[in-house]
């Protein structure tokens, strides 16, 4: 029987082997970025450690505008995280810019 624990432990795995693989991998970094962020959100700690996996991913010329989208919205969220209500609302926008329907954005603007 798996746990949710076990997807999650599965896919931190699979994100360590991509970037054994290919350290600036942005589509990984992105993911362990995001990963780091959400937890210091929900848990109230420093998003530091996630804000740099997302710098070291923006640096990846392979990442669509979706992703990219989706860098400035957890930015957004690590700002967030720190209690910086202005900061967040402009890396929303930053993320609105780059795709207009991206829906976390939209949500996260509204909360």
């Amino acid at each position: 029987v798996l746990e949710k624990g076990d997807c999650f432990q599965a896919a931190r795995s699979a994100l360590e082997r991509a970037l054994a693989i290919d350290p600036q991998h942005g589509a990984a970094l992105l993911q362990a970025g995001q990963f780091h962020v959400m937890m210091a959100y929900r848990n109230g700690d420093d998003p530091s450690r996630g804000e740099a996996l997302l710098e070291r991913a923006s640096a990846d010329p392979r990442l669509d505008a979706r992703q990219r989208a989706e860098l400035a919205f957890y930015r957004g969220m690590a700002e967030r995280a720190r209690g910086n209500e202005a900061m967040a609302r402009d890396r929303f926008d930053d993320a609105l810019r780059t795709d207009a329907g991206f829906r976390p954005a939209l949500i996260a603007k509204m909360a």
